[in-house]
C-alpha cells in the first residue's frame, strides 16, 4: 500500500488518519480502506486539503453513505465538531456495480440508500478503543462487500491493471507506455479508463505525477524542484510549475512555504462555509446566487450551463462559493487581463473547474448576472477562448460594452441570453 499521507497536501494538520489495507477477500474491489477520526474545538472548522487519489470512493458517514467520483483538481473537506468516516477506495472493476457512467459524477458525490451498510458500519464504530474501531469497521464494510458479491469481468481486471500499473510505474508518462506494457491498444485502455474509472488514462498519469511531485516536495525540502520535475519525466521545472499551478492554484515553492507553517486561517475558519453542489437543472434554485439583483436569472443563467454539460456531455455541473476556490476565480482573473487588459468590477460568488471531453472549463459566476467561462483544450492546437454570458435583465458591464457585440438567443431556463466571446492566444 502507498504512503500513508500520499495525496493529502498537508498531514500535519490532519486529525487522526489511518489507511488500512484491503482484506484478501476484497482486493479486487478495494485498493484500500481510510479512516479519519476528529475532535474540532467549537466555533471552528479544520480544512483538509487533497490532491485525491483518481478513482471513485464509497463512504461511510455518520448520517449517509455516498459514492464519491473521480475528481480533476485540488479538494477539500470542512470537518467541524466530533465525528469520523470510513472510505473504501474503489478499484475500477468495482465501479460499474454503483453506476456506468463514473464520468458524469467527476467531483461530485452522490448519496446511496445503503441502510445495511450503514448501520454495520455504524455499529462497529460505537467502542471505546480506537484500534479496535477501526478494525472493526473495515471487517463490517469487507462483509457488506462480500454479501453483494460483485460481478468482476475480465474487462474490470484489465482496468485494475492498468491503474495499478500507470499509479507504480514512473516508466509509463504516456498512453502508449501503458497498453504496449498490458499488451492492448492505446484506443482499448482508452475505451476502459471511461467505462471503469471517469478519467482518462493520460489524466491518470498526470495525477501520478503531480501526487509524487507533491510527496517529493514536502518530504524532501531540500530537493531541487528541477531535478524532481526531471525524475518525473517533466520536461522541465516550468512544466511541473504549470501542472501544479493548473491542478493546485499554486507553485512548488510556494506549497513548500506553506508546509512548514501551521494552519492558517483557511485551514481551521469559523463555521457557515458551503460546500461545492450540484446545479439542478430541473428545479432551479438562487442558492449561491441570492445577493444578485438579477438572482433569477443569474440561476436560469448557471441551470442553462449545467444543463448543456449534462445533455453533451453527461458531466455532473457542481459549483462552489468563490471564496473556496480563488484558483479558478484567479486562472480567469489573469487570463482576462493578459489577453485583453480586462478587469472585472462586480463581485465572483461562485466558481467551478473541470476537465471533460479533453477540454479544461473554468466557470465564475458573478453578482451582476455576469458570467464568464474559460474554455481550454488540455492539447495543443484545440479550441481556447473565453465566453461572456449576461443573465437576462442585466446591463452589459462597463468594462466590457465598448469591447464586444453580445448576441441573443432564447432559453427556457434563463430568457434571454446575451454573449460575446474572444479567441485566446497565449499558454496558460
Amino acid at each position: 500500500m502507498v504512503d500513508s499521507f500520499k495525496g493529502i497536501l498537508y498531514p500535519a494538520r490532519l486529525p487522526t488518519f489511518h489507511r488500512v489495507p484491503a482484506p484478501e477477500s476484497v482486493r479486487n474491489l478495494v485498493q484500500w480502506f481510510w479512516i479519519p477520526e476528529w475532535d474540532i474545538a467549537p466555533g471552528h472548522t479544520s480544512r483538509q486539503h487533497v490532491i485525491a487519489f483518481p478513482a471513485s470512493n464509497l463512504v461511510v458517514q455518520q448520517d449517509l453513505v455516498e459514492f464519491a467520483g473521480p475528481t480533476t483538481r485540488r479538494s477539500h473537506r470542512d470537518l467541524t465538531g466530533r465525528g469520523w468516516a470510513v472510505g473504501a477506495l474503489l478499484r475500477p472493476a468495482l465501479v460499474p456495480h454503483f453506476t456506468d457512467d463514473p464520468g458524469s459524477l467527476r467531483d461530485a458525490q452522490l448519496p446511496l440508500p445503503l441502510a445495511d451498510l450503514h448501520a454495520s458500519v455504524l455499529a462497529a464504530v460505537s467502542g471505546t478503543d480506537p484500534a479496535e474501531r477501526r478494525q472493526r469497521a473495515v471487517e463490517a464494510f469487507t462483509s457488506w462487500l462480500v454479501a453483494e458479491d460483485p460481478e468482476v469481468s475480465e474487462e474490470g481486471l484489465l482496468a485494475n491493471a492498468m491503474m495499478d500499473l500507470i499509479g507504480s510505474s514512473a516508466e509509463v508518462t504516456r498512453l502508449e507506455d501503458a497498453a504496449a506494457r498490458l499488451f492492448v491498444s492505446p484506443r482499448t485502455l482508452q475505451r476502459v479508463a471511461k467505462k471503469y474509472i471517469g478519467l482518462s488514462p493520460s489524466a491518470l498519469i498526470r495525477r501520478r505525477r503531480l501526487q509524487e511531485a507533491a510527496d517529493r516536495s514536502r518530504t524532501d525540502p531540500a530537493a531541487d524542484l528541477a531535478a524532481i520535475a526531471a525524475e518525473l519525466g517533466y520536461t522541465d521545472h516550468a512544466h511541473l510549475t504549470n501542472d501544479f499551478q493548473r491542478t493546485l492554484g499554486f507553485t512548488p515553492s510556494t506549497y513548500r512555504r506553506r508546509v512548514s507553517i501551521g494552519p492558517t486561517t483557511s485551514d481551521l475558519a469559523l463555521p457557515g462555509g458551503r460546500m461545492p453542489h450540484i446545479v439542478d437543472f430541473k428545479n432551479v434554485s438562487t442558492a449561491g446566487l441570492e445577493s444578485s439583483p438579477v438572482a433569477d436569472a443569474a440561476a436560469g443563467l448557471r441551470a442553462n450551463e449545467a444543463r448543456y454539460f449534462s445533455t453533451k456531455y453527461n458531466h455532473v455541473f457542481t459549483v462552489s462559493p468563490a471564496s473556496e476556490v480563488p484558483e479558478v476565480v484567479d486562472r480567469v482573473s489573469r487570463i482576462l487581463r493578459e489577453e485583453r487588459d480586462i478587469v472585472i468590477g462586480s463581485r465572483p460568488l461562485e466558481a467551478t473547474d473541470f476537465e471533460v471531453d479533453g477540454l479544461r472549463m473554468s466557470y465564475v459566476f458573478y453578482e451582476s448576472g455576469l458570467s464568464i467561462n474559460v474554455m481550454y483544450s488540455i492539447e495543443d492546437g484545440g479550441k481556447r477562448a473565453v465566453g461572456f454570458k449576461l443573465a437576462d435583465g442585466m446591463d452589459v458591464p462597463e468594462e466590457l460594452a465598448e469591447r464586444f457585440k453580445f448576441a441573443r438567443q432564447k432559453s427556457k431556463l434563463a430568457g434571454t441570453i446575451r454573449g460575446s466571446y474572444f479567441v485566446i492566444k497565449g499558454e496558460y
